[in-house]
């Protein structure tokens, strides 16, 4: 390397976290070592050894697993299995790998060469974090006193900022005077006139031949090649480098809000004798259709060029219908910038797993194991009845005794009604709503081994289609067939079926929108902390969510949704009243349309009065504080009343009260946490379900909480999602205990009124002392014919004694559970430490 200086200056490969989930900062800095950097030099630094010792990451692997080195140097997952990356065995269980340093010459987002290790099972393991200059995983560092500045400056990217403007990005500051050296830049559209160094330091802005953008489409053509630029510390670039050269997001925003949604519909469209493939691709140079015989086949039987559309900036082709039939495969050949990659149809209505062919699904042909809709009779729960019971269709069905093994962790598992199935479970508990966690295709690996490719499914491929794995054969349909018949059986059971959509963000893994055209359908950031930010203003992206909304109404006779960080899904221009009229005019059995958001905006107020309802996290935080030991006592009485306090909710229809979710610690964990286990523990979780199922606004169960089952935060791993039901019997009276409260919901209005009453229908009762709380409902009889309803909980150590309203009350509740019979007592009355009664007075 040549030097133009020489100091020594910390620099780096470093490996950041590649995975798209919430990150911690880094630890502090540690000392250098292989076994926790995860790597060292050999030969100076022309040689990098990887090595991998598992006892100091607390695991044990036996002498047939192996591990692999994955990295932005060799796309990551598709290192596993190869040879070329596999870690030696050697002795002590410890696994090494060396390579020459400049196979390592693919750079990440860092702007180093990143990695991790991986097994053949395909777990993924973090080095230990070194270095806390980056808010990032870090887990690769040279040693600066042994290697010093060892990394030349290496360019980035080369952005058209405007027309005759283009910006280069360096991996680390730059030597100024090299850096405005127009010399060092060829740009293909002609001489470069100047070149300045901006403030940072990493950016240069070059001035270059206008290009005309509208005449090339807004498709950035040419290249810029950057030589003999050296970094701060005299490092130069040992050899020319050609960087493509891309818009800016400025450039293209205006350009792809300028294209209207096209008002065809949009993917595999059977119309009359033929069948047409339209696809929405706005800087593709070209767009082939292929035809497949098979799911697995290589080659295509048929390929078949698409004409574009210069007004909608669609690609179409059309085949005569006997020659695609039902269960046909295809794909689109995507040509763009020069390169060619395949996608399947974002439009898809089925697909063999996320990454492989699209299947052509004639209209009104079903597929096994579904045979017909036999729904008519169902009308959907108005929302002031609705019970949710929110579940992940292989939690639910994996371990249930009565489904066999190979209904297990499928659709088909929750369709089976006999004694003990799930399906029999939530019929018989009370809950009139399933809310289930993704099931539109994810990317999980392709693989239907949920032991080893266990998802939640928040990682969305294809938005439209069913997830393959949760089938039994995805070539044969059986996803499309086992999905139906699972709402189908729900139906018959009286309960309604909501499906969790994530609009705001896709797969890293089997991005086809991103093959499509990344910067049209994404933003760029990591809003989300899980990556892919879809961009969900641009026209056609709002088209995309309104044809999904509809397609699973209509097809799947699904009942509503439960929309997933919904602030980053533009909800103000989403749900507006005529889109909402719109899915439910797409609904082809009666009742409303079910809306659900997650919505952790800091302005909620978004979706205040438009219907849809929100998931309520003050109640969850509050009513868990409170049962541990008394805290937030004051703020019990307003989550009765339907946080009215909090100005986001136009009504208790628009609230969905929950103590956990999917995300969350169960209550047992938390109260465990505490060192409250046992009966004492189940004395504590009676009263938050007797919070949960009195309070004003929509009611949500999380699977297991009526079983007491315990299970910390964000656990996402198999075993740990699994319902274990032998919980059922070991704390049946827990599960009893839910079921007598929907019960006792269901027949009083006044425990689920939709209105927003008036001042006096909740009235606060604070007992002398503290960890004790009440309130009374229907205090004033607005609800002439219903009883009044107090609600009494004592959090504390100590009994706590409440003065009651005048008249003839009856106790129906006490902390062990419902009573045999309701007891007459006063108007004075002593609740027990962790204890919470209901009484009513008529």
């Amino acid at each position: 390397m040549r030097r133009l200086a020489t100091r020594n200056a910390i620099r780096g490969i470093l490996a950041v976290l590649a995975v798209p989930l919430p990150i911690a900062c880094a630890a502090p800095e540690q000392e250098f070592s292989p076994a926790s950097a995860g790597y060292s030099f050999s030969n100076g630094i022309a040689a990098v050894s990887f090595v991998f010792h598992p006892a100091a990451f607390g695991m044990t692997l036996s002498p047939t697993d192996t591990v692999y080195v994955a990295g932005s140097f060799n796309k990551w997952g598709a290192s596993i299995g190869a040879p070329a990356w596999r870690m030696t065995r050697v002795a002590g269980g410890v696994y090494a790998f060396t390579t020459n340093t400049e196979a390592l010459a693919a750079y990440g987002p860092s702007g180093y060469p990143e990695f991790k290790f991986v097994t053949g099972g395909g777990m993924w393991i973090d080095a230990f974090r070194v270095d806390q200059r980056y808010r990032r995983d870090i887990n690769l560092f040279v040693n600066p006193d042994l290697h010093g500045d060892i990394t030349p400056p290496r360019p980035m990217q080369a952005e058209m900022e405007a027309p005759d403007r283009v910006v280069v990005a360096f991996s680390e500051p730059v030597d100024r005077r090299t850096a405005q050296s127009a010399g060092n830049y060829v740009y293909s559209g002609g001489a470069v006139r100047t070149a300045s160094l901006r403030p940072d330091g990493r950016h240069v802005a070059l001035t270059v031949p206008a290009l005309d953008l509208a005449a090339t489409g807004f498709k950035p053509r040419g290249s810029l090649t950057v030589a003999d630029v050296a970094d701060a510390s005299g490092i130069v670039m040992p050899a020319p480098v050609r960087v493509p050269l891309a818009l800016s997001r400025g450039l293209l925003d205006g350009f792809f809000d300028s294209i209207p949604a096209t008002t065809q519909a949009l993917g595999c469209v059977f119309e009359g004798s033929t069948v047409s493939f339209r696809i929405f691709a706005p800087r593709a140079d070209a767009v082939a259709l292929r035809v497949y015989q098979g799911a697995d086949d290589g080659t295509p039987r048929r390929r078949v060029p698409m004409a574009p559309c210069s007004a909608t900036f669609t690609w179409s082709a059309s085949l005569p219908r006997e020659e695609v039939k039902h269960g046909t495969f295809y794909k689109y050949e995507i040509i763009r910038a020069g390169e060619t990659n395949l996608a399947s149809d974002p439009y898809a209505i089925a697909n063999v797993h996320s990454g492989g062919k699209s299947i052509v699904v004639e209209p009104g042909v079903n597929a096994e194991p579904f045979t017909g809709w036999t729904d008519g009779a169902y009308t959907t729960p108005p929302p002031d009845e609705l019970v949710i019971y929110e579940t992940h269709v292989a939690n639910i069905t994996g371990w249930n005794p009565a489904v066999s093994s190979n209904h297990a962790h499928r659709y088909s598992g929750m369709a089976i009604d006999t004694p003990g199935s799930p399906l029999d479970h939530l019929a018989r508990l009370g809950v009139n709503a399933v809310e289930l966690l993704p099931v539109s295709e994810f990317a999980n690996g392709s693989s239907t081994n949920f032991v080893l490719h266990y998802h939640w499914g928040y990682m969305t491929s294809l938005f439209f289609a069913p997830e393959s794995s949760l089938g039994d054969d995805p070539a044969l349909l059986r996803q499309v067939g086992g999905l139906k018949r699972l709402v189908n059986a729900m139906h018959r059971k009286g309960i309604a079926v909501l499906i969790d959509i994530v609009f705001n963000h896709t797969s890293n893994d089997d991005n086809h929108l991103a093959t499509i055209d990344p910067e049209y359908y994404f933003t760029g950031r990591n809003d989300s902390g899980c990556g892919n930010t879809c961009d969900c203003s641009r026209p056609l992206m709002r088209k995309l969510m309104l044809d999904c909304l509809r397609h699973w109404v209509s097809e799947y006779h699904i009942d509503g949704f439960r929309f997933d960080l919904s602030a980053l899904i533009d909800q103000k221009n989403l749900f507006t009243r005529e889109n909402i009229e719109a899915v439910q005019a797409a609904k082809p059995t009666p009742g409303r349309v079910i809306l659900v958001a997650e919505n952790w905006a800091h302005d909620r107020s978004e979706l205040t009065g438009t219907g849809v309802a929100q998931w309520n996290d003050w109640f969850r935080e509050d009513v868990k504080h409170f049962i541990v030991n008394g805290e937030r006592r004051d703020a019990i009485p307003r989550r009765v009343e339907w946080s009215r306090e909090r100005r986001v909710y136009a009504s208790p229809l628009e609230v969905v009260n929950y103590l956990v979710s999917h995300d969350e610690e169960t209550i047992p964990h938390r109260l465990a946490a505490a060192g409250i286990t046992g009966e004492a523990a189940m004395r504590r979780a009676r009263m938050a379900a007797l919070v949960l199922l009195t309070a004003q606004g929509i009611p949500m169960l999380c699977e297991g909480e009526e079983m007491f089952r315990s299970r910390a935060a964000q656990v996402q791993d198999y075993a740990g999602n699994m319902l274990d039901w032998r919980l059922v019997e070991a704390n049946k009276p827990m599960y009893e205990f839910y079921r007598g409260l929907i019960a006792l919901r269901k027949a009083h209005p006044a425990l689920r009124s939709p209105r927003g009453e008036r001042a006096g229908f909740h009235r606060a009762l604070m007992p002398r002392g503290q960890g004790a709380v009440g309130c009374t409902i229907n205090a004033d009889k607005q609800y002439k014919d219903e009883p009044v309803f107090a609600v009494l909980l004592n959090a504390g150590a100590t009994p706590a004694t409440f003065s009651l309203p005048p008249g003839s009350w009856k106790q129906v509740i006490d902390g062990n559970g419902f009573l045999k019979e309701p007891e007459k007592v006063g108007r004075e009355v002593t609740v027990p430490a962790a204890s919470g009664w209901l009484l009513e007075e008529k």
